[in-house]
């Protein structure tokens, strides 16, 4: 059974990665504010999809409670193996360790394809292009800080982390071997 413990750092503890913005944590947090406003509402008044098929709105109904689900289980999945590496910045710490374990084994950034997932399928299931607008905004501003979070972890880590990046896709599995290296 998987347990997730998630321990919140004091304030004075928490740093934000030197390579991340200081405005991408705010857009972030806007933005996510925004996408569950709107989410909320989509959810209290359902607007019409524009599919004239029932059996068409089921199905994709049907998809976005799927790839919901999904999102859902890989961010708990996620967040178990992080365990007291996440601390909601972006930056590392001095007892910060380097998880490779659980899905972080196949892609560095699961937890952000799980946002995706979860983003997609609130929009099929409620029907909204105001979600997958936001949505879409987020997942961008997501993408930036995952680039800031590769190069914080390559300074910290160094050699181990690149072979990391080199066996592991940032939100999707590799689906090929990584380079033979001649030591």
């Amino acid at each position: 059974a998987l347990r997730f413990k998630l321990t919140l750092p004091q304030k004075s503890q928490l740093t934000r990665s030197r390579h991340e913005p200081e405005w991408l944590s705010h857009a972030i947090k806007v933005n996510a504010a925004l996408l569950g406003a709107v989410t909320l509402v989509a959810t209290i008044f359902p607007g019409k999809l524009p599919i004239t098929s029932l059996l068409s709105e089921v199905v994709i109904c049907c998809m976005g409670a799927v790839f919901g689900v999904i999102g859902c289980s890989l961010m708990y999945i996620s967040l178990s193996a992080l365990g007291s590496n996440f601390r909601g910045t972006s930056g590392t710490y001095s007892d910060h360790e380097l998880v490779v374990s659980g899905p972080y084994r196949f892609i560095r950034h699961p937890y952000y394809l799980a946002t995706a997932l979860i983003v997609f399928g609130l929009s099929l299931l409620l029907g909204s292009i105001s979600i997958a607008f936001f949505g879409t905004f987020l997942l961008v501003t997501l993408a930036m800080r995952s680039r800031a979070e590769d190069r914080e972890l390559r300074e910290k880590f160094g050699e181990v982390y690149e072979k990391s990046e080199r066996s592991t896709g940032s939100y999707l599995p590799r689906f090929r071997s990584p380079p033979i290296e001649n030591d």
